[in-house]
């Protein structure tokens, strides 16, 4: 690809980074990193004492000078104090040695930790959606809860969002809202409306107990609302509702009391069949949260674009 040359020196020096890094962490030989450490801080002395010296000047010494008790015990001192450094350069190699096992050692606790939470999450996951295809609406409405206590307990906001996509997968599939027709199907608007029920609760803006799904999108798109009740949520930043060409039958669009505080949506393509109507009393809308065509202008006259 033109103007993307390859370097082949950029491994060699990601090596001897990665390498150097593990040496520093967890060197072959404590006894050789103590001698290392020592050189350093031998060099680090020496370079200090010349710079001193060079600074206030080379001291003569007195060539008729004795050498008293005092100069006796200072040397002393001198040796002591050598003494002490490198024994307190040891010290700390040894103490930075066993905090960096404890921490390797924390870190691999927390990777198995997680590893175990996702693999929990995984079987949990596949038999609540397993049951979601099931024949009888009972069994389906259970393993909506399922799906939701999944969502609540997820230890990544990645199995969050999987978790969402699944229940408005489900909403995305074909409906019959007229129990006339030959293709309704008892108990399926119920399942319905328990999807609905969990994504308003978790939408409300203090949900305590329950944690907040705001933050995550929900693609509704194409799907079938015999009704849609919303009031009440408040739809922070991040938080994306589609609702492209969806099909509004009969029952009401329950925005009432609904608070646009920085998410979006959108109504695109959308109908309103048998009556249906949306309803927005209380609604507040800040900024311009809807993207594309037909907003319903019930919202859009609450459009503020201060």
């Amino acid at each position: 690809m033109s103007g993307c040359r390859h370097d082949p020196t950029l491994g060699s020096r990601r090596r001897n980074v990665h390498g150097m890094r593990r040496w520093v962490r967890r060197p072959a030989s404590l006894g050789w990193h103590v001698v290392v450490m020592l050189a350093i801080a031998v060099a680090v002395f020496v370079a200090a004492v010349v710079l001193i010296w060079v600074g206030l000047g080379v001291p003569r010494p007195q060539p008729d000078a004795a050498f008293t008790t005092t100069n006796q015990l200072e040397t002393v001192k001198l040796a002591l104090a050598v003494v002490a450094g490198v024994g307190g350069v040891v010290a700390l190699v040894v103490a930075y040695r066993r905090q960096a096992v404890i921490e390797e050692d924390n870190e691999r606790a927390r990777a198995t930790a997680r590893r175990d939470d996702t693999r929990l999450f995984n079987e949990r996951f596949t038999t609540a959606t397993t049951q979601l295809g099931h024949d009888r609406p009972a069994v389906r409405a259970a393993a909506v809860y399922a799906v939701t206590v999944l969502a609540d307990d997820a230890p990544t906001p990645q199995l969050r969002q999987t978790c969402i996509s699944v229940l408005c997968a489900y909403l995305r599939q074909p409906y019959e809202p007229e129990p006339t027709a030959p293709k309704w199907v008892p108990g399926e608007r119920e399942v319905r409306q328990a999807v609905m029920g969990v994504i308003r609760s978790r939408l409300a803006p203090n949900p305590d107990p329950l944690p907040s799904w705001n933050g995550f999108a929900f693609n509704l798109r194409g799907a079938v609302f015999d009704g849609l009740w919303l009031a009440g949520i408040e739809i922070r930043p991040g938080t994306f509702l589609n609702f492209a060409d969806c099909r509004f039958v009969g029952g009401p669009v329950d925005l009432t009391g609904v608070r646009f505080a920085g998410g979006r949506a959108t109504f695109a393509g959308h109908t309103l069949d048998a009556g249906a109507a949306i309803l927005v009393d209380g609604a507040v809308v800040e900024g311009v949260p809807f993207d594309g065509p037909d907003v319903p202008p019930q919202l859009a006259a609450l459009v503020r674009t201060a």
